[in-house]
């Protein structure tokens, strides 16, 4: 791979990444407040909402951008601007039947699904969040039809637009229902609810950005589908196609977050077998999906963002016949995402109270659940992280149906494990991380194999694996000597997150150029490279 070509592939994978990370810092910030005005009771009726939701969303519209950017970028290579204009629509018209469906489904039967899974007060917040399926749907389409041109600013920044308008009219409302209902016994529900209403007004924020930049290129593409007179696709085809292409994708994305409403089922039913009163099961959940989930889908989150990225890339590469290309770039995935992942999951398990400490100090019991809960868990980071990538990559050479297959196998695993250590080992809260650990593990290792037995590819395994383990367990004792040698001087909960953090960063890095795990060239490779390449020399790394 030229070093032009990867150099592109990682800017449009860090941008997608950084608008991840952005996205996802703001959400840990916004939950924050939002713990202190819902509390653990609240912030389990929010989430089990937001679980529901979630499935919806996946079934109807979530695998709409990876879909149309893989058929997108394909014609793109291909230079079938007509086609590319077609899919285009044929894409708004699958997101408005899908989307406009699943929104109805959510408003009609929200008191139905909230019974199902024994938390009745969060219907309110999912009849509010029903709008919002349609809204999500359109831009999947939109940022599916940027990312296939190989243009991830857009989506990127339609993100952060509609993070931002969301978490600000959430908290409003959510405080304003707080005050409305103050004595009422349904307080709670309605303080959701007001939560939820923001999703809605971000959704039309991200929307309408995303509406303005197509319309700047429109008449671009218009042009460009003017000269294209041959292999021109009919609605027919074009919708065939989609469907064909979008149901191993929703399949395989459907299992794999699925088991977030499977965990929140076997929650709900199983511990109110064991005992637990509903008011501890909407307890325990909400410091599960609030507590632990945040910090554990963080660095996933990034993972998902450069996978999303490489689908586009790789369908090009294998629809020009390059397979040298396809297999490199299926090496510099993997390693791009355990560079980052083993840090955070090593970073994640040593700081794990501190940061529950400074984020969420009022509620001590339910910092210690959290810490164990992210104590055992840290590890899925990984996992879950390269399940992400190997998904994409499967999908991006062409085999649509293997992540599904393998998200299946997984899935069972992980209900067997989540049931049995609820019902036999009595393990409560804790076997749904056992159960995500077994899933994950599942999966990574099916993936794997499959590209292993058919593919000419080797993953190369002392600077992808060894050396950033080495170097994030080094990095992991300067934390634990940082925070207990400042604990003697200082009790500041900011000071004993902050500063242990950035001495994980600097030894990190330093510690991954020392050992070999990066060169120069690579580091120039990266987006602003040039000044961490100063940082080295500062430090006398580099001559």
């Amino acid at each position: 791979m030229s070093k032009e070509k990867k150099n592109a592939f990682l800017v449009q994978g860090t941008i997608l990444a950084l608008a991840s990370i952005m996205v996802r810092f703001v959400g840990i910030i916004y939950r924050i407040p939002l713990q202190r005005l819902l509390g653990d009771e609240g912030m389990g009726y929010y989430s089990t909402a937001y679980e529901i939701y979630s499935v919806l969303l996946i079934l109807s519209s979530f695998s709409l951008p990876t879909a149309i950017s893989k058929l997108v970028s394909t014609r793109v290579a291909k230079k079938e601007y007509e086609n590319v204009r077609r899919l285009f629509f044929g894409g708004i018209v699958i997101a408005i039947v899908f989307g406009g469906i699943a929104a109805i489904v959510l408003y009609v039967f929200s008191d139905n699904l909230a019974h199902m899974f024994k938390f009745d007060e969060s219907a309110l917040a999912l009849r509010t969040l029903a709008p919002t399926l349609f809204l999500v749907a359109l831009m999947g389409v939109l940022r599916g039809f940027f990312q296939g041109f190989g243009s991830t600013v857009p989506t990127a920044i339609s993100q952060i637009i509609e993070k931002i308008v969301q978490v600000a009219l959430s908290l409003i409302l959510c405080r304003h229902f707080l005050k409305l209902m103050a004595g009422e016994e349904l307080k709670l529900s309605y303080a959701a609810m007001g939560a939820t209403m923001g999703n809605c007004f971000g959704a039309i924020a991200g929307l309408l950005f995303l509406v303005f930049g197509y319309v700047s290129i429109a008449g671009f593409i218009k042009k460009k589908s003017r000269k294209q007179k041959k292999q021109i696709m009919g609605y027919k085809e074009i919708f065939t196609l989609m469907i064909l292409t979008i149901i191993p994708v929703l399949l395989s994305t459907t299992v794999n977050n699925i088991s977030n409403i499977c965990d929140n089922y076997i929650v709900g039913n199983v511990l109110t077998i064991k005992g637990f009163s509903d008011t501890e099961i909407a307890r325990m959940w909400g410091i599960l999906s609030n507590k632990y989930r945040t910090f554990i889908t963080l660095p996933v989150s990034v993972a998902s963002a450069l996978a999303v990225s490489t689908m586009p890339s790789m369908s090009k590469a294998v629809a020009v016949g390059d397979n040298k290309l396809a297999m490199n770039k299926i090496g510099l995935s993997v390693r791009f995402v355990y560079l980052f992942s083993a840090p955070c999951a090593v970073g994640v398990m040593i700081l794990a109270n501190p940061l529950l400490q400074l984020l969420y100090y009022d509620g001590v019991t339910g910092n210690e659940m959290g810490t164990y809960l992210l104590w055992i868990g840290c590890v899925t980071i990984i996992l879950s992280s390269l399940v992400a990538i190997t998904n994409a990559i499967l999908q991006g050479l062409g085999h649509l149906n293997m992540p599904v297959i393998h998200c299946v196998i997984g899935l069972v695993v992980h209900i067997i494990v989540a049931v049995a250590c609820m019902m036999i080992f009595n393990l409560s809260i804790y076997s749904i991380v056992v159960a995500e650990i077994a899933l994950t593990v599942t999966v990574l290792i099916l993936n794997f194999r499959f590209i292993f037995i058919n593919y000419d590819y080797r993953q190369e395994i002392k600077r992808t694996f060894v050396i950033p383990s080495i170097c994030a367990a080094i990095m992991g004792c300067f934390i634990s000597a940082t925070y207990y040698l400042l604990r003697i001087f200082t009790h500041s909960r900011v000071i004993l997150l902050m500063i242990p953090f950035v001495v994980a960063v600097v030894v990190y890095f330093v510690m991954l150029f020392v050992l070999g795990g990066l060169n120069e060239q690579e580091i120039e490779q990266f987006p602003k490279g040039r000044y961490i390449i100063k940082f080295y020399k500062m430090l006398h790394l580099i001559k």
